[in-house]
């Protein structure tokens, strides 16, 4: 089943659980691709102002991420792109399906999809078969790579933006109607190769993660592709071959789907726990919402707890001692103004 079909079926709080520590777990993610280590709870206790010191310019700048992941996640897809001067897909469905630049003699015009795993095989295809996936991005980095040597660019750029991010925008244009995970893997290699200013270091893993979300890969949420680049063993290297690139970051967006995947299983496994606590408990009990509370958000106080359920600070901490083993974990290390949470 897919990730979005399933935060589609899951309660509210555990789809908004995922959705919420993948927010963090993606700026986290950021911070080491750069080669910097930063801690979940001093990250989340920071964002709920509850920091247990000063803090630093890595926390500073994973906080700067994370806020423009919100931003853009609560954002129309289409709104991110159009920022860029992407042209949307809606736009490019309407308009005739020819691609901005023509194909060569040698290449041919077939419309059949090269990564369409149901589409029959030609003669010769077989397990010796070169991948067609492969043969795809081949054709697409020829095409690309003649666009970019000074053929005429498909987008009309402003004369107030970088060179390098036109540079970014025409090969992403030039992408086509390719499928839309290629197509995201494209952007993500152009922003890092090419680096826009505009897009800042980061921005090209929001654009792409927006990109799936406007095709319809990832309509509840926005992929952690930071957080999938991060778990698996590719790391991006500027002076690999272009097809190496692109293959690593398909795999990085099905790793940030993985990831997703495990987080929305654990948050499953550590409610299904602590409802067992509720077995005895009256039906009027407030447990089950303090629960769902835990599920929802990475960090929960007994002040906040209380305002949220309209209870006393001191019945909050009556069911956290009722939850007994299945309690989240505290995360502040003090003894007053403390917080428990699922990170």
């Amino acid at each position: 089943m897919r990730l979005d079909e399933r935060l589609a079926r899951a309660d509210s709080p555990l789809a908004d659980g995922v959705r919420t520590r993948a927010d963090f777990a993606d700026a986290q993610a950021m911070l080491h691709l750069e080669g910097r280590l930063l801690a979940m709870e001093d990250l989340v206790l920071h964002d709920a102002a509850m920091d247990r010191q000063a803090p630093g310019p890595d926390i500073l700048r994973a906080q700067s991420y994370l806020d423009w992941r919100r931003a853009v996640g609560r954002r129309r897809p289409d709104a991110t792109l159009t920022q860029f001067g992407l042209e949307p897909a809606s736009a490019k469905r309407a308009a005739p399906s020819r691609p901005a630049f023509s194909l060569s003699e040698d290449e041919g015009e077939d419309d059949a999809d090269p990564l369409d795993d149901d589409a029959p095989l030609q003669d010769g295809e077989g397990e010796g078969a070169p991948d067609p996936a492969l043969l795809a991005i081949d054709r697409l980095l020829e095409r690309s790579n003649r666009a970019l040597a000074g053929s005429a660019s498909p987008v009309s750029t402003p004369p107030n933006l970088s060179p390098s991010l036109e540079r970014w925008r025409a090969a992403v244009e030039n992408a086509g109607d390719e499928p839309a995970i290629l197509t995201a893997a494209i952007a993500l290699d152009a922003a890092l190769l090419f680096e826009p200013p505009e897009l800042r270091a980061e921005g090209g893993f929001l654009i792409a993660g927006s990109m799936l979300r406007q095709r319809g890969h990832a309509r509840a949420h926005l992929p952690p592709l930071a957080l999938g680049l991060r778990r698996g063993r590719f790391r991006w290297r500027r002076h690999d071959p272009a097809g190496v690139r692109l293959e690593g970051l398909v795999e990085a967006i099905g790793g940030a789907a993985e990831a997703c995947m495990a987080d929305l299983d654990r948050l499953a496994a550590a409610r299904a726990g602590m409802l067992r606590r509720c077995a005895a408990k009256q039906r009027n009990s407030r447990l089950p919402d303090l629960i769902d509370l835990f599920m929802s958000l990475p960090l929960v106080t007994t002040a906040f707890a209380a305002r949220k359920l309209e209870v006393s600070t001191q019945s909050i901490e009556a069911m956290l001692k009722d939850l007994d083993a299945a309690m989240p974990r505290e995360l502040t290390g003090r003894r007053r103004y403390r917080a428990w949470g699922i990170v």
